[in-house]
């Protein structure tokens, strides 16, 4: 099987039936890591038959076999019987994605108790599928969560919200600027697009004096993709003391536009170079 996955090679549908009835824990993981070259329809059954296996690494090795894939009546409603009645948070946080293609279908009171969950991971999982497919309908569940003390619960309930019309973001910075969860915020902010308001904002934290605020406002303000802020990004990381700090601020540029950013770079050394200010960075 591992040479059959690097070759890529085809296995009849007899053989592939065969290896669905595999009790080996080693071969049935070969399996399934071969299984990525199948079919969507192919890789939809293999789901289904062996999100049922009794071994967790199976059923945790099925959900990235799952991921892009539209999942039918089936397999949606063997996905959602899993996770509410999975005691593994792990296997749950790895489930929960995969319901990304058929969130219309689910009804709103399935989410309920995830989002309430006590474990984190599973409450943000959940969330993060619903920011990226914000519906009117998971307004409730994102209100209930920005207060949260979990950083990644509060950030994608705040971006939910945002792409639902409500500015909460910008109210909660404005009332508490330095407050307990400001690099939360400006994660946050990260993922609210192109909005120039937003823009300005993290640009007003790049000299923050704590390194960690600052980059994490390079690294949002990398996020929106904006190209105008590229120059800006790598002239004060030029004069930065904090290596980490230093590497966010560069990271951030990257994230923009790796091509221009490595324009900018060639540029700004060659003035250097000319200026004869260049031992100076």
């Amino acid at each position: 099987l591992e040479e059959l996955t690097l070759s890529k090679a085809v296995i009849p549908q007899s053989e592939l039936e065969f290896l669905l009835g595999e009790t080996d824990l080693e071969v049935l993981q070969a399996f399934v890591e071969y299984a990525h070259f199948l079919s969507e329809d192919q890789k939809l059954n293999t789901a289904k038959h062996l999100l049922k296996n009794p071994h967790p690494q199976i059923q945790k090795q099925v959900c990235s076999l799952m991921h892009g894939l539209t999942l039918d009546a089936d397999l949606l409603k063997l996905v959602l019987a899993k996770i509410s009645t999975c005691a593994d948070p792990v296997l749950m946080t790895k489930l929960i994605p995969n319901l990304q293609s058929q969130l219309p279908l689910i009804p709103l009171a399935y989410f309920e108790p995830l989002v309430r969950h006590p474990n984190p991971e599973v409450q943000a999982a959940c969330l993060e599928i619903l920011k990226e497919s914000p519906a009117a309908r998971f307004r409730p569940l994102f209100q209930d969560c920005i207060q949260s003390k979990e950083p990644r619960v509060r950030s994608n309930a705040l971006v939910g919200l945002w792409r639902l019309g409500e500015p909460i973001i910008l109210q909660v910075l404005e009332t508490d600027p330095e407050g307990q969860f400001i690099t939360t915020h400006l994660h946050a902010l990260g993922e609210t697009g192109q909005d120039p308001a937003i823009q300005k904002l993290l640009v007003s934290y790049l000299d923050h004096v704590n390194p960690q605020i600052a980059s994490q406002a390079a690294l949002s303000l990398g996020k929106t993709g904006n190209q105008s802020h590229i120059q800006d990004l790598l002239l004060r990381a030029l004069h930065l003391g904090s290596g980490f700090c230093k590497a966010a601020f560069v990271r951030g540029a990257l994230m923009i536009s790796e091509g221009e950013t490595a324009r900018t770079l060639s540029n700004l050394s060659e003035i250097f170079y000319q200026n004869q200010e260049f031992d100076n960075y």
